[in-house]
């Protein structure tokens, strides 16, 4: 089941809502302010989380960008008064009120699918493109955005030789070969990362005078250098 965290002022339209989604048999878990929201998401992680902007006092964009910082894998659902012109911050999905409980569910599938798409998953590794984070065997590491860049191309290429031209086109978008020592850095912060011995790497492996291949499968027999 699906757990939400539902951020709204206190209110009797706030109870209602509340009754009709749990009644519904869906786990809703109301709180009334940005802190306490901000609270909730560190200690449950909450897969989905609507926060009704029209009854809180705060500036959307800001109180958007704050919850994200406090739990960047959650997917968000701005909820407005049908009337209003408020401009919505870029979330995962916009309910307009009075909404049925149906319309709700559709606007939650829908966010939960947004965000799937922001992941990539090869093998033991997630890339979460939104919030650039790799988890790994080692664990969970917050790569920069070149990083992020070539890590999305060895996961969107399993198994496959990706010579350096490419990479270099694709990640830093030059054809300039002359000197790719910088490709060669970011493969070896990469190899920090998931890797158990950067120098003899499992995942990520240097082809003799090509360029790279990310493995994830069944070990092969070794082409490296």
């Amino acid at each position: 089941m699906v757990h939400i965290l539902y951020l709204a002022a206190e209110s009797p339209e706030r109870t209602r809502i509340l009754k009709r989604l749990r009644a519904a048999h869906l786990d809703v878990y109301a709180v009334s302010s940005g802190r306490e929201a901000v609270a909730y998401l560190r200690a449950h992680a909450p897969e989905l989380a609507f926060v009704d902007i029209s009854t809180l006092a705060v500036d959307p964009e800001k109180l958007l960008t704050r919850l994200r910082r406090s739990i960047p894998g959650t997917a968000f659902v701005i909820i407005t008064e049908a009337s209003s012109n408020v401009t919505v911050p870029p979330a995962d999905g916009h309910l307009r009120k009075p909404f049925t409980t149906r319309t709700f569910k559709a606007r939650m599938r829908a966010a939960l699918a947004r965000r799937e798409e922001d992941i990539i998953t090869q093998g033991p590794f997630r890339l979460d493109l939104r919030t650039r984070t790799l988890s790994t065997p080692r664990g969970a590491y917050r790569l920069t955005p070149l990083e992020t860049a070539l890590m999305r191309e060895f996961m969107t290429h399993p198994g496959e030789v990706l010579d350096r031209s490419f990479l270099m086109h694709q990640v830093w978008n030059t054809d300039y070969m002359d000197d790719t020592r910088t490709l060669d850095v970011h493969i070896h912060w990469l190899r920090r990362k998931i890797e158990a011995n950067a120098r003899a790497p499992e995942y990520l492996k240097t082809v003799h005078r090509v360029g790279y291949r990310f493995d994830v499968g069944t070990p092969e027999e070794d082409d490296e250098e």
